[in-house]
């Protein structure tokens, strides 16, 4: 909602709050579309302001991006320090803000469905536009019809173990890569699982709907992302040694979450290249982080485009949240320990540079999700040596360059 002066009003404008006159009069009900001759009715009458709903009207201010909003807010609560109050009250505000510049950006998306479709699928920056081509993902080939025809069938509960698998294995190309990726070293089954069925039954409905995600988008990650693919490798194994070390239940999911947790960059590259190119560049020979750099320039992040994805193939809150909040582990809500641990294995892989997430940085390692696995320092330090292990195992689904 934005307070305009009565002249910068204009038909198709939605009444954001009731327009009354001195006497308490109501004029135009809140919702209320201005029309031509409401708009006339308002100049001749002795009202200065009005509020209205929808795209902000240009005052003649600079607007500041979402980025520099919350860059003011933190400057202007930095001197309250480690106050819980003060810190719980600046997350209410960034809420505020993020949640502004989203309904702007719902706004200018509803403006820009009137062009033609040639201008609507002009490349932009616009989260909004972007989201409507995730929900459509033209570049995914096999992946729509297979996520959804499970996700139908898993919620159904007339529908047996052996019928799911029988509907993944009638992809022979797609069963294949599953079963692939279920006898690679970092699940650690004894002996070899033949069957989707029989993957099913070890690892569970959600494990194996991620693994299904993954193989689906095995050939661009292979060929278009080696390093990317290997990263994720990484940051799935080192979940698998977190997870185990620390008693987790539903390990397999953990791992299936850490091979899923920059899904984002994958649709972010094939949906838009030349943006994914400009994050890219931008983090080149740099310690700018990737999703830093994301931010910088398109004003979302991997993240979010993970949490689109999420939406779209119903994932389940265990890999949701390690999905959309590996980076701020803290606000997981659902799965929290699941998150800390893929949060702590990115972070961990980077450091031995297995792969590549698209930078050169390292991100700060979030204390609290240290804390909510109860890992010391020879905790992690044993982790590394762990890892260094199975990593080298892990190169066999590695393709090479």
């Amino acid at each position: 909602m934005q307070r305009i002066k009565v002249e910068q009003a204009e038909p198709g404008m939605v009444i954001g709050h009731p327009i009354e006159t001195s006497s308490g009069q109501i004029l135009c009900a809140k919702g209320t579309e201005l029309t031509e001759g409401l708009v006339d009715r308002l100049d001749n009458l002795d009202i200065s302001h009005i509020f209205v709903d929808g795209h902000p009207v240009d005052d003649g201010k600079p607007r500041k991006t979402l980025k520099e909003e919350l860059s003011v807010l933190e400057r202007r609560f930095a001197a309250v320090g480690d106050n819980k109050l003060m810190s719980a009250l600046k997350m209410v505000v960034q809420k505020h803000i993020r949640n502004k510049h989203q309904r702007e950006l719902e706004e200018k998306s509803k403006e820009a469905a009137g062009l033609e479709e040639s201008d609507a699928e002009t490349e932009a920056t616009d989260a909004q536009q972007f989201k409507l081509k995730v929900e459509k993902l033209e570049n995914l080939p096999t992946l729509p019809g297979v996520v959804s025809k499970l996700s139908t069938m898993v919620e159904s509960p007339n529908v047996s173990t052996a019928q799911v698998g029988e509907m993944i294995q009638a992809d022979q190309v797609l069963s294949a890569k599953v079963l692939r990726l279920i006898n690679s070293a970092f699940f650690g089954f004894p002996g070899k699982i033949a069957t989707v069925t029989h993957a099913l039954v070890l690892l569970g409905f959600d494990a194996v709907k991620g693994l299904v995600l993954t193989a689906s988008v095995f050939d661009i990650m292979a060929t278009e992302m080696l390093q990317l693919w290997q990263h994720s490798l990484g940051v799935s194994v080192a979940s698998g040694i977190i997870a185990r070390r620390t008693g987790l239940r539903d390990v397999e999911e953990i791992i299936v979450a850490g091979l899923l947790h920059d899904i984002g960059k994958v649709v972010l590259n094939v949906e838009g290249p030349e943006l994914f190119e400009q994050v890219s560049q931008k983090t080149a020979g740099s310690d700018l982080l990737f999703i830093d750099a994301e931010q910088e320039i398109l004003g979302f992040d991997h993240t979010l485009v993970g949490d689109w994805l999420c939406d779209k193939w119903n994932l389940p809150a265990n890999l949701r949240d390690p999905i959309t909040l590996h980076h701020t582990p803290t606000r997981a809500r659902n799965a929290v320990q699941a998150t800390a641990v893929v949060h702590m294995a990115d972070i961990l892989v980077r450091a031995v540079e297995f792969g590549s997430g698209g930078d050169k940085g390292i991100p700060t390692l979030d204390r609290n999700a240290v804390v909510a696995l109860n890992l010391s320092l020879s905790d992690l330090e044993e982790i590394l040596d762990e890892m260094e292990f199975e990593l080298i195992k892990a190169e066999d689904l590695i393709p090479e360059e």
